[in-house]
């Protein structure tokens, strides 16, 4: 089982999703601190590419786009989704 921790200053799924197992768990904290206790781990920090100008997202949001990405991801065809995924 792999963690994958959001956080606005991680990687984007498609770059965290390529190192992976598909077994993962998404941690998601507090809107304004975080996640409260973070082991100081290997664990990936993953999150929701913004366009620029844009502040944040809802803890919800965040963590639903993220859930839905790393599924798409990891899922039955996942390899093939990652490749076609567009630049930024």
């Amino acid at each position: 089982m792999n963690l994958l921790y959001a956080d606005a200053t991680g990687s984007p799924p498609e770059e965290v999703a390529e190192a992976r197992e598909p077994d993962w768990v998404l941690v998601v904290g507090n809107e304004g601190r975080g996640i409260a206790r973070r082991p100081c781990g290997p664990e990936p920090l993953v999150a929701v590419p913004m366009a620029r100008g844009a502040d944040s997202l809802n803890v919800a949001v965040a963590g639903s786009i993220l859930m839905h990405r790393l599924m798409q991801l990891s899922g039955p065809g996942g390899r093939e989704r990652r490749r076609e995924a567009p630049d930024r």
